[in-house]
C-alpha cells in the first residue's frame, strides 16, 4: 500500500483489513465452538457495539460504508448459509461446487406437460356447468324456461299417447287375429299385441295387466281376434275371460194378465223359477216410493199378491238367466213411469175427492181392464162400480164375474151358483166394498178410466145413471140402470151367445 493515498482511501483499507482479520477470527472461533461447547451453554458473545472495531469502523468508513457494508453482509450469510448446508457435521469442509443441469428449463417444461396431460380433463356436463356459472342471470332464466317448456312438451306427447293407447280414445277399426301360446307370460302377450299393431306400448299394456291381474287369472291360449279400437281393459278382458254368452228373450205380457199368468210365461221362456217369483213380489224390499207407501198404507193379509196391479203390462226384453227380483224390478220401474211420477202432480187431488187411495184405484181399475173386452167400455164400467160405491145402502156388492175369475184355479166361459157361493174376501157376490187387492194388472188406460169414468150411452145415444152391466162372448156389453133392465140384458146376452155357437158348431162342420 504506497503513501501517496488519500488519508480517506488508507483509512479504509486499514478498515477493511480489520474486518478481514475479524472475519478470520469469528470463523475460527465457530469452528471451536463446534468442537467443544462452553459448560453453561451459554453462545459466544459478539462483539459489543462500543468495541474500538465497530467505533473506527462508523469514524471512518462513513461515506462509502453503506455499500460495502451491504456487500459484506451478503458475503457473510452466504458463507454461513454454506457452511451449514456442506457441513452439517461440523467439520468445516467445504462442499463441492456443484453445477445446474444443462437442460432446466427443458426439464420443467416437461413436468409442466406431464402434470397437464394427468390432470382430469372437464366432461360435457362440467363444462355445460362451467358455461352456465360464468353466465348472467336473464341468460340462465331464458336457459331455464326453455329447458322447462321442453320438457313439459315431451312429458305432455308422452302422457298423450299413452293414454290414447290405453283408452283408445282416437284409434283405428282394424281386426287382427293373434294366437296365445299356452302358459304365456304378460311380457309375452304385451309383445306380441305390439307386434301386431294392436297396441303401441307393450311396456305399458305390461304395467297395466300387472294392477289388473288376479292370483287365479291366466291367459287363455289359442286364437283371438281382438280390434285395434279396443282400449285395454278390453283387450285383457278378451285374453283372459271365457266368454259367457246370456240369452235375450223377448217378452209381452198383455194387459189384464194376472200374477200367476205372468209368472207362467216367464218360466215358460226359461227366465227364472216360480218360487223365487212368489218370494220377490211378497217379499223383497224394493226401493220404490209406491211400494214403501203401500207398506206404510198397509193391505189386508187376505191380500193373495202384495204387488198384483203394479207388474205394468209391456213388452219387455229379459236375460234367461236373470235374477227374479230384478226381473220383477223391472215391471215395477214401468209402472213407475207410466203411472207414479205423475202421481201426485196430476192424480192425487182427484183420488182424495173421490176418498180413494192409489191403492184403491188400482184394484178398481184391474176390475175395469178384466171386465171389459174394449178399451171403448172402460169409462162406463169404472161408471156403473163408481156408482155402486157411491150408494153402499142400496148396492152393497160390487157383483162383479171378474173377481170369481181371480180365486177360480182355471178360467171359466160361464160361471155357476156354486161358482158364486165361494167363501173369498175376493167374491164381491158375498163380500162389500172393493177386494183385498187387484185381480189383475192394468194398463194406464184402465188405472186413468178409474180415476175419471163416464156414463154409458143407451142405443138411442142417450147418457144413463147404469148400476149393471153385462156381455156377450163377442165382448158387447149392455148397461141397466134396474134390476129388470140388467134382467133383460142378461136374457139378450144368452139368446146371442146361443146364436154364435150355433155358427160355430155350423162352420165346423
Amino acid at each position: 500500500m504506497s503513501d501517496d493515498k488519500k488519508p480517506f482511501e488508507r483509512e479504509d483499507d486499514e478498515v477493511l483489513a480489520i474486518i478481514e482479520e475479524y472475519r478470520k477470527k469469528y470463523a475460527s472461533e465457530g469452528e471451536k465452538s463446534d468442537e467443544a461447547v462452553p459448560s453453561d451453554d451459554k453462545p459466544s458473545e459478539a462483539p459489543k457495539a462500543d468495541s474500538p472495531i465497530m467505533a473506527h469502523f462508523h469514524d471512518t468508513a462513513e461515506l462509502r460504508a453503506s455499500s460495502a457494508h451491504s456487500t459484506l453482509n451478503i458475503e457473510a450469510h452466504l458463507t454461513s448459509l454454506n457452511v451449514q448446508s456442506a457441513d452439517p457435521a461440523g467439520n468445516g469442509e467445504a462442499p463441492a461446487e456443484e453445477k445446474p443441469p444443462a437442460d432446466v428449463d427443458a426439464g420443467a417444461d416437461d413436468e409442466a406437460d406431464e402434470a397437464e396431460e394427468t390432470r382430469p380433463k372437464k366432461g360435457p356436463f362440467r363444462r355445460v356447468l362451467h358455461f352456465l356459472g360464468n353466465c348472467s342471470f336473464l341468460v340462465k332464466a331464458t336457459i331455464y324456461v326453455v329447458v322447462v317448456l321442453i320438457i313439459s312438451a315431451y312429458l305432455s306427447y308422452m302422457v298423450i299417447t299413452v293414454g290414447n293407447d290405453v283408452f283408445a280414445f282416437v284409434k283405428g277399426d282394424r281386426e287382427v287375429t293373434v294366437t296365445i301360446p299356452e302358459d304365456a307370460t304378460r311380457k309375452q302377450v304385451a309383445y306380441l299385441l305390439e307386434s301386431n299393431g294392436l297396441i303401441e306400448y307393450d311396456w305399458a299394456f305390461n304395467l297395466f295387466s300387472v294392477y289388473q291381474w288376479d292370483d287365479d287369472t291366466s291367459f287363455i291360449a289359442g286364437e283371438h281376434t281382438l280390434n285395434t279400437s279396443m282400449n285395454y281393459s278390453q283387450m285383457l278382458s278378451a285374453l283372459t275371460v271365457i266368454p259367457y254368452s246370456r240369452t235375450e228373450v223377448r217378452v209381452t205380457v198383455p194387459e189384464g194378465y194376472t200374477v200367476d199368468q205372468i209368472i207362467e210365461l216367464l218360466v215358460s221362456k226359461g227366465i227364472g223359477e216360480r218360487e223365487k217369483y212368489v218370494e220377490a213380489i211378497n217379499e223383497y224390499p224394493y226401493k220404490h216410493e209406491f211400494v214403501r207407501e203401500l207398506e206404510e198404507l198397509g193391505y189386508p193379509e187376505t191380500r193373495k199378491y202384495r204387488l198384483e196391479g203394479y207388474l205394468y203390462p209391456d213388452t219387455y226384453d229379459f236375460y234367461q238367466d236373470e235374477e227374479e227380483y230384478l226381473v220383477i224390478n223391472k215391471f215395477l220401474n214401468n209402472f213407475q213411469q207410466k203411472f207414479w211420477s205423475s202421481y201426485k202432480t196430476v192424480y192425487k187431488e182427484d183420488l182424495d175427492a173421490l176418498g180413494m187411495t192409489f191403492d184403491d184405484v188400482i184394484t178398481l181399475a184391474s176390475m175395469v181392464q178384466a171386465e171389459a173386452k174394449f178399451a171403448s167400455d172402460f169409462e162406463s164400467i169404472s161408471y156403473v162400480f163408481h156408482n155402486r160405491l157411491n150408494h153402499p145402502d142400496t148396492f152393497p156388492k160390487l157383483e162383479s164375474d171378474a173377481t170369481i175369475q181371480y180365486i177360480l184355479s182355471e178360467r171359466k166361459e160361464d160361471l155357476t151358483g156354486a161358482d158364486l157361493a165361494i167363501d173369498s174376501p175376493y167374491n164381491t157376490y158375498l163380500y162389500e166394498g172393493l177386494p183385498p187387492g187387484a185381480i189383475c194388472n192394468p194398463g194406464i188406460d184402465a188405472i186413468t178410466t178409474a180415476i175419471y169414468p163416464a156414463a154409458p150411452t143407451n142405443e138411442n145415444g142417450q147418457t144413463i145413471n147404469a148400476y149393471f152391466f153385462v156381455s156377450n162372448k163377442e165382448g158387447t156389453t149392455y148397461y141397466a140402470v134396474t134390476s129388470a133392465e140388467h134382467e133383460a140384458n142378461k136374457a139378450r146376452v144368452e139368446r146371442e151367445n146361443a146364436e154364435m155357437a150355433a155358427e160355430e158348431s155350423s162352420a165346423a162342420s
